[in-house]
């Protein structure tokens, strides 16, 4: 019976995480401003002419011998120099904010042309930064695109990665490290994440308690609490009920505090003086 009523709540969790799974667009990037890069992107260079060791924002075969075509549209980024000399810049988004999201994802699509032999070999190295001034963190990306001949073209690969939430600042940055071979390309850059859900049953937004800071460190309260409310229920996800506040009549707001259990997600539940569930939602520790 203890194990049917875990696996219940399980699925019940789930249920409110794929009822209100709609991906969200944060970042959406095609190189298509003509020529200079966006000014919310940082390092690298808006150049336009061959040899200025730098990501370009540049049309098709413009600066580069490597006979590759844009993904999509008429421009793509392109790090390329023509004085076959090695070089390391680097491309970075502006920042994304994750703080409202359960899952986010980088997708992008490149080129990475290996032609002259591994000693020339160029390379393309994608990080992750929180907050401006944080450490990088190495995301995996699947290789290069081995190019023996430039007919037929080089084909796009794509990489998606998963990003962490929960930050309001995350950066991700792209390094170019040209080394005499024939460049390195990039194009249709998106990051999506899968905001946190809200209540399953019909409670209006009116109606809704809110919970904030959510992620918390621990403490946090609950706001916009009606008098149907009597008691909240807060239990982690094998379905254990871990701690039990009172609401108050009158009482608009509830604390509660989960300073004392570790970084995870939980879920919280408002109960009336029937003990029926009058709201449900999740709030993520994070420390």
């Amino acid at each position: 019976m203890k194990k049917t009523a875990i696996l219940f709540f399980i699925a019940s969790v789930f249920i409110l995480q794929t009822a209100n799974a709609q991906t969200t667009t944060l970042l959406s990037e095609g190189f298509e401003e003509g020529g200079t890069f966006p000014s919310t992107w940082q390092g690298g260079g808006a150049f336009t002419s061959a040899g200025s060791a730098y990501w370009m924002e540049t049309k098709t075969d413009s600066i580069v011998n490597s006979n590759v075509s844009v993904y999509a549209g008429n421009y793509m980024a392109a790090l390329w120099d023509q004085g076959f000399i090695t070089i390391t810049t680097n491309l970075i988004t502006p920042p994304v904010n994750l703080t409202a999201y359960t899952s986010a994802q980088l997708k992008f699509h490149y080129i990475v042309c290996t032609y002259f032999g591994p000693v020339y070999y160029d390379s393309l190295y994608v990080n992750y930064y929180i907050g401006k001034h944080g450490t990088p963190h190495s995301l995996p990306i699947s290789g290069y695109t081995q190019v023996t001949s430039n007919t037929p073209p080089p084909a796009w690969d794509s990489a998606t990665i998963t990003l962490p939430v929960g930050s309001d600042s995350v950066y991700v940055e792209f390094v170019g490290v040209y080394n005499q071979d024939n460049g390195i390309f990039l194009d249709n850059i998106t990051i999506t994440g899968v905001p946190r859900p809200t209540a399953v049953n019909n409670v209006n937004e009116r109606n809704a308690f809110i919970a904030y800071p959510n992620p918390t460190s621990g403490v946090f309260e609950l706001t916009r609490v009606n008098n149907s409310c009597k008691l909240i229920r807060v239990y982690n996800l094998l379905g254990q009920q871990i701690r039990d506040v009172t609401c108050n009549d009158g009482q608009d707001h509830v604390q509660i505090d989960l300073s004392n259990y570790p970084t995870g997600l939980y879920v919280y539940k408002a109960f009336d003086e029937g003990d029926n569930v009058i709201y449900q939602d999740k709030i993520i520790i994070q420390k």
